[in-house]
C-alpha cells in the first residue's frame, strides 16, 4: 500500500474511532471534544489526499485544546463532573497509543520525505498529533480523577500547545 494511501486510511479509521468513542459517553462536553477530534481526523486526511492529488493544502489550525479548555472550565465553574464507566479509561489510554504511533509515523515521514510540501505537511501532521497526544493524556488523568483534576486547574495547559 502506498503511504498516502495508508495515512488517509490511519486518519479514517481514527475518525471512526473518536466517533464511536462519542456515542459511548453522556456529557456533552466530553461529546464534543471527541467529535471535534474526530473531525480533525476526517480533516487530516482530506489533507493528505489534496498532497497526493499535487493540490497545495490549507494549513492546519486545530481548534480542539481552545474547545477542551472551555470544557473543563465550564465543568469547574457549574461542578457537572461526568461519570464514566469502568472501561473508559482503557478506551481512552487506545486512543492515546494510536496517537503515539500517528505522531512518531508523521515524525518519520517529514524526515524521509524528499517533497518540500509533502515534508511540510507531515512535520504539520505531527505538530497535530502531539497535541491530540496531549488531549488524550489529558483526559486520561481527568477520567480517573475528575474532581482533583479540575480543583487543580490542569486544563490550563492545554491551552500551551
Amino acid at each position: 500500500m502506498e503511504i498516502f494511501d495508508f495515512a488517509v486510511k490511519m486518519e479514517r479509521e481514527g475518525e471512526s474511532y473518536y466517533r464511536s468513542l462519542s456515542e459511548k459517553v453522556s456529557h456533552r462536553g466530553y461529546k464534543g471534544i471527541l467529535n471535534l477530534l474526530a473531525e480533525e481526523e476526517r480533516a487530516h486526511a482530506e489533507l493528505i489526499e489534496k498532497v497526493h492529488g499535487g493540490k497545495e493544502p490549507q494549513t492546519l489550525n486545530s481548534p480542539v485544546l481552545k474547545e477542551a479548555v472551555s470544557v473543563f472550565a465550564d465543568m469547574k465553574v457549574s461542578l457537572d463532573l461526568p461519570e464514566f464507566s469502568a472501561g473508559e479509561v482503557e478506551l481512552y489510554k487506545k486512543a492515546l497509543v494510536v496517537e503515539e504511533k500517528s505522531y512518531e509515523f508523521y515524525q518519520r515521514l517529514s524526515n524521509e520525505s524528499q517533497d518540500p510540501l509533502a515534508r511540510k505537511v507531515f512535520r504539520n501532521l505531527a505538530k497535530e498529533e502531539k497535541k491530540h497526544c496531549f488531549l488524550m493524556e489529558s483526559l486520561i488523568a481527568f477520567v480517573a480523577h475528575p474532581k482533583v483534576w479540575v480543583e487543580n486547574a490542569e486544563f490550563n495547559h492545554l491551552e500551551e500547545y
